[in-house]
């Protein structure tokens, strides 16, 4: 077995990890399949010191279906470039309730597939998953991250079959495209580029913020949901080209959906919806703060409803 002070190469093999392994350095070549590999109670984990390229493919499973089994790759120093395949839950007959977790900055120009029923985990905290090919995310498996992460979108598509999970983190979006179901943004900042022109629907909770414009195939949602408020903050003036929805589905008095602009103009050049989205007497407020310059396809359903256009 290779110590953390190995350099390992492998050539056109199978290798299965159990248990914890590490080694500085790990090169695979096109043909290599690694699989860290939980069974029974025994948990998978791989450390590598200086920076990863894979350009085969490289699983991480269990056929267990113990909820403490996990399977984690952890880079130390350098990047974990995916230039192949990288498969969460590969070859696994169980109901894959364990976690998978991959703990290392990311930059995706291959495959990431998460299967149906996973947990999957992009764990470095202030870390960075760049992706500029695929990632599917599987029904019932949730992409979740590590505090203050950044998902950086730049090209390509995430197709989103699960859940798309951030909590206190930022998305940047500056091109691609996101399908499927809609990303949930927990006091989170999504960051949209000019040029990020893509599909996007995201559900806001809690206290969040908005750079840049909404384009015209973008749906931004700020749900109030039981005895949690929606606020989402931007700094500066911007234009909404899409769909912006202020909902609640609580009749608690102090729960809100608040969009603020707090400098510059809201150009609204499509739709600005506030709405009920709820069979409840929905008596909480839906609020938009902004210098208004023109407003077009507002829906105000509610009187409890506020729009406040502030004088320039």
């Amino acid at each position: 077995m290779p110590a953390a002070t190995d350099d390992v190469t492998i050539n056109d093999g199978s290798v299965e990890i159990q248990g914890v392994r590490s080694a500085s350095t790990v090169t695979p070549d096109a043909t290599t399949n690694i699989d860290l590999k939980g069974t029974s109670n025994i948990s998978a984990f791989l450390t590598i010191g200086n920076g990863f390229t894979n350009t085969g493919k490289v699983g991480l499973s269990s056929d267990s279906n113990n909820g403490g089994v996990y399977a984690d790759l952890n880079i130390n120093g350098g990047d974990f470039n995916n230039q192949g395949n990288l498969n969460l839950n590969e070859n696994s007959a169980s109901l894959a309730s364990q976690t998978r977790r991959v703990t290392a900055n990311v930059r995706n120009t291959g495959t990431v597939e998460i299967e149906p029923n996973v947990q999957a985990w992009l764990d470095k905290g202030t870390g960075t998953f760049e992706n500029q090919s695929t990632v599917n995310i599987g029904n019932n498996s949730s992409l979740q991250f590590g505090y203050l992460s950044t998902f950086q979108q730049t090209s390509g598509v995430v197709n989103n079959n699960g859940s798309f999970v951030m909590n206190g983190d930022t998305l940047d979006f500056d091109g691609g495209h996101f399908t499927g179901n809609n990303l949930y943004l927990a006091s989170s900042t999504l960051d949209i580029a000019l040029g990020a022109t893509g599909t996007l629907a995201a559900d806001f909770s809690g206290v969040s913020k908005l750079i840049g414009s909404v384009k015209a195939v973008q749906i931004l949602n700020l749900n109030a949901t039981s005895n949690t408020s929606s606020f989402v903050t931007s700094a500066v003036g911007l234009a909404n080209d899409g769909v912006i929805n202020l909902n609640s589905d609580s009749n608690n008095t102090g729960v809100f959906a608040d969009f603020n602009v707090t400098a510059g103009t809201f150009n609204n050049r499509n739709k600005l919806n506030l709405n009920r989205n709820s069979t409840l007497l929905a008596s909480q407020t839906r609020r938009v703060t902004a210098n208004g310059e023109r407003s077009r396809n507002l829906t105000m359903p509610l009187c409890s409803d506020l729009l406040i256009f502030q004088a320039s």
